[in-house]
């Protein structure tokens, strides 16, 4: 016969730290536009999102670079892109055991980027996908418009 006893599971080793994983110089390779409304409606992939990365000819998204220091500084070089994003501030994850967003921090103004995974950190080279929505307020309620997804690899 066979016993029932609980089987000790042992640790697989550290948790990763998900701080120093984000740490270097990160740099965007393709940018998707997605309409919210398109998706939620169920329309097809070819009408809800576009591929936004090099359609101003002179402004690639390609020019952009964030580099996130381990004094948790950060700096932007944003090239000839067209994003209103902060040069420089400060940077945190929102929660550094299990992030989900990473937050960009200039006086009081915090931009969020969302992410979905982390299972990509890991790899070599490490890989992201950061989303910044836009949102239009209609009688004091904000509707999500436009997810704009950055892809970002760390080199």
């Amino acid at each position: 016969m066979f016993s029932c006893e609980p089987e000790e599971i042992t640790p697989v080793g550290d948790p990763l730290d998900k701080v120093e994983l984000m740490e270097g110089t990160w740099h965007v390779t393709d940018v998707t536009q997605v309409d919210v409304n398109a998706a939620l409606s169920g329309y097809p992939l070819y009408a809800r999102e576009l591929n936004i990365t090099n359609i101003l000819p002179n402004n690639p998204f390609t020019d952009i670079a964030i580099t996130l220091e381990s004094d948790m500084s950060f700096t932007i070089d944003r090239g000839n892109a067209l994003v209103n994003w902060p040069m420089s501030g400060t940077w945190e994850l929102d929660y550094p055991e299990h992030p989900s967003k990473l937050h960009l921090i200039v006086n009081q103004d915090t931009l969020k980027l969302g992410f979905s995974s982390l299972s990509e950190l890991v790899m070599n080279p490490a890989t992201l996908v950061l989303s910044d929505t836009k949102q239009m307020e209609d009688e004091g309620e904000a509707t999500d418009i436009i997810i704009y997804k950055y892809k970002i690899v760390k080199q």
